[in-house]
């Protein structure tokens, strides 16, 4: 009997029989390699005689499960990323000379300009009747 039909009266339903399908699937894709095929599939064969020959029709023999596991076992104790030590984060001043800083005015305008503007703004977006006498001034010299 070939393998795919005795997985099919092996499993329990067409539901699961059609997940292992799937799963065999990203494997031909290449989504997903030999190891976590392998892997995964031990949930829809178990480990008896079905499992035995799938993974010979893979190819799949102890060195590479050892090797298989020791692989999952480093990726569990070892963090996604390594962290950055403090020195190689950048300084706040490499920061605002690569990006700029959002504080900083255009050179063509002066900060008496930009005051005057920011408070014009706020008096006018005030829902006020009484009306502004006259115009506030920067009190250091531009």
């Amino acid at each position: 009997m070939q393998f795919f039909p005795r997985v099919k009266a092996a499993l329990d339903s067409r539901e699961t029989y059609e997940e292992f399908l799937r799963l065999v699937n990203l494997f031909t894709q290449d989504f997903i390699d030999r190891a976590r095929l392998v892997r995964e599939s031990r949930s829809f064969l178990g480990e008896g005689e079905l499992m035995a020959q799938f993974k010979d029709i893979l190819g799949w023999d102890e060195a590479m499960e050892r090797s298989a596991l020791a692989k999952e076992r480093e990726e569990l104790y070892q963090p996604p990323g390594r962290p950055l030590a403090i020195l190689d984060r950048p300084s706040r001043e490499e920061l605002n000379i690569r990006y700029g800083s959002y504080r900083r005015l255009p050179a063509d305008v002066s900060p008496c300009d930009f005051i005057s503007v920011f408070i014009m703004l706020r008096w006018s977006s005030r829902k006020s009747t009484s009306s502004v006498a006259g115009v506030m001034r920067c009190a250091s010299p531009c």
